[in-house]
C-alpha cells in the first residue's frame, strides 16, 4: 500500500461501536431556529474577510446559563458543555453562537492550498465578551470546537484540509496502526532508534504471559503509567535466568497494555514493574541506568494519561467519555473535545517525576486519555477527533524547518504534548547556548513534578542527562548542573548556579524543601519547581545568556573520604576529566562578597523595598523567611552573605542585572539558600569596596 497520499477515513456507516447518536435530537424551539445550513455554506473567502475577524454571528441563544444547564434540549446540553467561561460566573449570562475560520485570524501566513480549503468552526461565547478570533482560539483549546457536517460533506479531501471525526467508544487499533506505519515508512532517521542490543533486558511475551529474556533484540512496546498500590500478587513473581510467569491478577493498565500490544501486531511489552526484578537492587540499578535506551528503542510507548494502574486504558478495559454531539435532521453537530495537550497536562500521569523522561526519551507515543487516543512522534502528531492528511501533518512540515508545521497549521494541529529531547540544529556559534538552554528547560519542567522517594531526585532525570552527554554538542553534569567541558567548564557551571525556586508556595507542603543526599547548590538537592535566571527565556526581567562572570572561579574536588562532608583531604579534579555525581558535594568558589553595609531596606515604600547600593533588589529564597528585618539581621550578623556570581545585559535597553548567591555560613562550609538580583538602570556595579574570598559550598 502506498501511504504518500493516504488519508485516515471515517466510515459513513457508523456502527454501534461509535459514540455519536444517530437518533434525531430533542430540540427546544430556539434551537430549531438555528440555521446550520448557513454554517455549511460559509466559503473560505467569507471566513477570511477582515470584517469577520471577530467571528460571524450564527444565532443569539435565547436562554441563559441556568436554563442551558437544565434544558432537555440536546443542542442546549451540547452548548452548555462547550461554552466559553469568562470572568465571574453568573447564572443569567447569555451566549451567542459564532462561526470562525479554522485557520484563525492570520490567514496570510498560510499557503494558498490551505487557505482554499478553509472551513468554519463554531464556538459558544458569552454575549458580553469581545469575541476576538485569537482569544476564542485559545479558549476552545480547552472547551473544544463545534463542527457541522452532513453525509455529503463527511470527510472529503477535496473539500477540507481537516475534518471532525466521530470517536468510537472503544480503541480503534486500525487507526493507531496507520499512524505507526506512516511514521515507519516516511520519517526515516527522524523517528528511528540508534540503540543496539540492551543487555539484561526482559520483556513480557503477550502470547504466553511469561517474562522472557530479550536475546534476539526483537521489537517491543513500552508502557508509561502511574504505579499506584503494589499488589500482594507481585510477591509471587520469581525470576530465573530465562523466564518467569506473570501473576494471575494484573493491574488493569498492564492487562490493557498487553491487549493493545497484540492489537498493534506486536508480541512483546516492557513494563518496569515486571521486567525489572524489584527485589534485586543490583539488577534494578543497572536497568534504571539504561532507561534512556529502553524507551528510545521501543517501537512505541503506550502512555496511560489517566489515574493510577488500577484504572486501565480508556477504550480498552473501560469506556471512554462520551463525545458531545447532536443530530438535527441530516446535519450532525459534533465537538472536537478538549485538545489532547490540555487533557494530558491535567492528568495525574503528568505530575509524576519518572514519567517525564519516559515520554521525552520515547520516539513514538500512543497516549490514552479519557476522551480519545493521541499519537505523537518526532515529526507528526495525530488525534482521533480531528483528522488531516498525513502528508500535511508530517515530515516536510516539521517544526523548525523552512515552511514548518508551526508556521503553517492552525493551533489545534500544532505544538507538542511532550518536550523535544534535544534542540534542533543551530549555527555553530549558537549551538552550545541552545543545548544549555534546552537542558535548563528540561530541568524546569521536570522539577515541577512529584516523586515518591526523595533519593530519585536525579535518578528519574538521568536518562535525559545521558542523551545530552552523547549529543553532537556534549553537555555533562555535576550533581545535575549542566556544564560544557573544557575551557568553558567554569563559566558554564557558574551559569548553571543561577537557578531559583518559583516562589514559596502555599500550602506548606508545596514549598521548596531540602532533599538529603544532594548538595544545596544543585536543584536536585531541593523539592520544588526551579527556573533559570539566565538565557533566552523571553522574560524581560532576566539577563541574556552571554553574561560576565566577574572573576568567579569554581574548583571541583574529588574527595578521599566521601562519607564525610567535612573531609579535609582533597584532590583537584583536572579540567580534562568529567565531574560526575560520584564526586564531592563540595564546590570551592572564589567570588566577590557584598559588604552587609550596602544592604538596606527602604521602609518609606509600601511594601518596604530591599536595596543594594540604593538599587532595588529582588530576593529568590528557597528557604522560607519572615520579614525583611529578619533577613537584614542575618546579613548584619554574618549568618548569611551575598556572593557575586556575575552580571548580564537585560532585554530591557541599557539595563544590567547583578546576580548574587545567598549563602548561609556554617562552621566549616556554606550552603546555598537562594539568589538575589539587583537591577542597575544607570551606572554599573562597583567592586572596589568588595573583598573576594574562597568558600566551600556544600
Amino acid at each position: 500500500m502506498s501511504y504518500s497520499n493516504y488519508y485516515v477515513q471515517l466510515s459513513s456507516t457508523l456502527g454501534s461501536s461509535y459514540s455519536a447518536n444517530d437518533a434525531p435530537s430533542q430540540l427546544c424551539e430556539g434551537c430549531r431556529q438555528i440555521n446550520f445550513q448557513k454554517v455549511l455554506g460559509l466559503s473560505p473567502e467569507v471566513l477570511q474577510n477582515r470584517d469577520n475577524f471577530n467571528g460571524i454571528l450564527i444565532a443569539e441563544l435565547r436562554i441563559h446559563e441556568d436554563q442551558l444547564s437544565g434544558s432537555r434540549c440536546t443542542l442546549c446540553q451540547l452548548f452548555f458543555q462547550v461554552r466559553i467561561l469568562e470572568g465571574l460566573h453568573h447564572n443569567k449570562r447569555r451566549y451567542k453562537l459564532r462561526a470562525y475560520s479554522f485557520l484563525d485570524d492570520d490567514w496570510s501566513q498560510f499557503p494558498s492550498h490551505l487557505r482554499e480549503k478553509d472551513q468554519p468552526y463554531l464556538a459558544v461565547v458569552p454575549s458580553d465578551l469581545e469575541a476576538y478570533g485569537r482569544e476564542v482560539r485559545n479558549r476552545t483549546q480547552e472547551t473544544g470546537r463545534l463542527f457541522c457536517f452532513t453525509a455529503d460533506t463527511e470527510p472529503r479531501k477535496d473539500l477540507w484540509n481537516f475534518w471532525p471525526s466521530i470517536i468510537p467508544r472503544h480503541f480503534d487499533s486500525s487507526t493507531a496502526q496507520q499512524w505507526l506505519e506512516y511514521c515507519r515508512l516516511n520519517h526515516g532517521n527522524e523517528c528511528d532508534s540508534e540503540e543496539k542490543h540492551i543487555p539484561g533486558l526482559r520483556l513480557i511475551d503477550c502470547d504466553t504471559q511469561f517474562v522472557v529474556a530479550n536475546k534476539s533484540s526483537c521489537s517491543y512496546v513500552a508502557l508509561s503509567y502511574v504505579w499506584g498500590q503494589i499488589s500482594s500478587c507481585d510477591d509471587n513473581v520469581v525470576y530465573t535466568d530465562e523466564t518467569c510467569r506473570l501473576p494471575s491478577s494484573l493491574p488493569d493498565v498492564i492487562s490493557d497494555a498487553i491487549k493493545v500490544t497484540k492489537a498493534l501486531g506486536l508480541q512483546y511489552l516492557w513494563v518496569d514493574r515486571y521486567c525489572i526484578d524489584q527485589k534485586n537492587p543490583e539488577e534494578k540499578n543497572a536497568q534504571i541506568n539504561m532507561m534512556d535506551a529502553i524507551y528510545n528503542k521501543a517501537e512505541v510507548t503506550i502512555i496511560a494519561a489517566t489515574g493510577d494502574a488500577n484504572l486501565g486504558l480508556p477504550g480498552v478495559g473501560r469506556r471512554r467519555s462520551d463525545q458531545p454531539s447532536a443530530k438535527i435532521g441530516h446535519i450532525t453537530v459534533i465537538s472536537s473535545m478538549s485538545h489532547p495537550h490540555k487533557v494530558i497536562a491535567s492528568t495525574k500521569w503528568s505530575t509524576r517525576g519518572w514519567t517525564y523522561q519516559e515520554a521525552t526519551l520515547s520516539r513514538r507515543r500512543l497516549v490514552f486519555t479519557d476522551d480519545q487516543t493521541y499519537f505523537e512522534c518526532r515529526a507528526m502528531k495525530c488525534y482521533e477527533s480531528l483528522r488531516a492528511s498525513f502528508d500535511v501533518l508530517s515530515t516536510q512540515f516539521k517544526p523548525g524547518r523552512s515552511g514548518g508545521l508551526d508556521e503553517l497549521l492552525p493551533p489545534l494541529l500544532i505544538g507538542n504534548a511532550f518536550a523535544s529531547l534535544l534542540p534542533q540544529q543551530q549555527p555553530r556559534d549558537l549551538e552550545t547556548e541552545s543545548y544549555i538552554r534546552a537542558y535548563f528547560n528540561h530541568i524546569e519542567d521536570y522539577s515541577s513534578r512529584q516523586l515518591s522517594f526523595e533519593e530519585d531526585s536525579f535518578r528519574a532525570f538521568a536518562g535525559i542527562a545521558k542523551q545530552f552527554e552523547r549529543s553532537r554538542c556534549p553537555i555533562f553534569h555535576l550533581w545535575g548542573l549542566p556544564f560544557v567541558p573544557g575551557k568553558e567548564q567554569g563559566k558554564s557551571l557558574v551559569c548553571s548556579l543561577m537557578w531559583k525556586h518559583e516562589g514559596n508556595s502555599e500550602p506548606q507542603s508545596d514549598r521548596p524543601h531540602r532533599r538529603a543526599g544532594f548538595p544545596s547548590w544543585s536543584w536536585a538537592g531541593w523539592a520544588g519547581k526551579v527556573k533559570w535566571l539566565i538565557g533566552d527565556t523571553g522574560d524581560p526581567s532576566t539577563p541574556k545568556y552571554d553574561y560576565q562572570s566577574l572573576g568567579v572561579q569554581v574548583k571541583i574536588f574529588k574527595e578521599y573520604e566521601p562519607s564525610s562532608p567535612l573531609a579535609s583531604s582533597w584532590q583537584l579534579l583536572p579540567a580534562t576529566d568529567r565531574p560526575e555525581s560520584g564526586y564531592s558535594q563540595g564546590l570551592h568558589l572564589l567570588a566577590f562578597m557584598v559588604p552587609s553595609k550596602l544592604i538596606t531596606i527602604d521602609s518609606s515604600l509600601n511594601p518596604p523595598l530591599l536595596k543594594i547600593e540604593e538599587y532595588p533588589a529582588t530576593l529568590h529564597l528557597s528557604e522560607s523567611l519572615g520579614d525583611l528585618q529578619t533577613l537584614l539581621a542575618k546579613f548584619n550578623t554574618g549568618e548569611w552573605e551575598l556572593a557575586v556570581l556575575g552580571t548580564g545585559e537585560m532585554w530591557e535597553p541599557d539595563a544590567v542585572v547583578l546576580v548574587l548567591m545567598v549563602i548561609a555560613n556554617h562552621a566549616e562550609f556554606a550552603s546555598r539558600v537562594g539568589l538575589m538580583t539587583v537591577k542597575y538602570t544607570e551606572g554599573y556595579p562597583q567592586y572596589a569596596h568588595m573583598d573576594s574570598r574562597f568558600f566551600r559550598l556544600i
